[in-house]
């Protein structure tokens, strides 16, 4: 079973160990344990800086404006952060014809603490989400398991809030969507997107921060 789909659980080990050691962290039990990693991806690079060594600070302009936002890059880091809301755990049978599947069901678990970023916007109380939908075949292998994740981040100055979703098949292949992040209060007419890369935090990504197109609806005719 993929590493992702077992953060619940893994966070329940870490906080059993750590509270042994007076040092509280964690998250709720489900499952076998597995240490949780971010998808591999390539390291970022520095962020770039203004003059002054402060990350550039793009500003937000109407969408019927003529002038766009400068597009800033960053990093992101999110230590291993409390749970702060405790889940549910469902197991149940789906048929199918090759043998019934069991569906383990998590919903509702929520975390909480601080986050980091070289963009100071991204920096505050960072609140994430995780419910997952993990099947085992009759076989007992893996089946296809699937996640969302939500995440928000406040701070003095405003908020950003967003989701992202991943997937997971039997043999193996994985796929993790951008978390989408839309700004709040100063922020608002912004938009970040956020790349899980490896790194030293429990979470890491790279980000960038931009004014995006709304999404399109197809045109069904000429």
């Amino acid at each position: 079973m993929h590493q992702r789909y077992r953060l619940p659980a893994a966070l329940a080990v870490i906080a059993i160990v750590l509270v042994a050691c007076s040092s509280p962290s964690g998250g709720p039990t489900v499952g076998t344990p597995a240490p949780a990693t971010p998808p591999p991806a390539t390291p970022a690079p520095a962020p770039s800086a203004s003059p002054t060594g402060t990350p550039s600070q793009p500003s937000a302009t109407g969408s019927g404006e003529s002038a766009v936002a400068v597009p800033g890059e960053f990093t992101v880091c999110v230590p291993r952060n409390a749970p702060l809301r405790t889940g549910a755990d469902e197991q149940f049978v789906v048929p199918h014809p090759e043998g019934d599947m069991t569906v383990e069901r998590q919903r509702g678990y929520t975390w909480a603490g601080s986050i980091t970023a070289t963009d100071p916007r991204f920096s505050g109380t960072h609140y994430y989400s995780w419910d997952g939908d993990i099947y085992t075949l009759a076989s007992g292998d893996d089946g296809p398991q699937v996640a969302a994740d939500g995440l928000r981040i406040e701070n003095d100055e405003g908020a950003w809030q967003g989701s992202g979703t991943s997937v997971t098949l039997p043999d193996g292949t994985s796929a993790y969507s951008p978390l989408v992040l839309t700004g709040e209060g100063t922020y608002e007419g912004l938009t970040a997107v956020l790349l899980w890369i490896e790194g030293s935090c429990f979470f890491d990504f790279r980000g960038i921060v931009m004014e995006f197109p709304d999404p399109p609806v197809p045109a069904t005719t000429e």
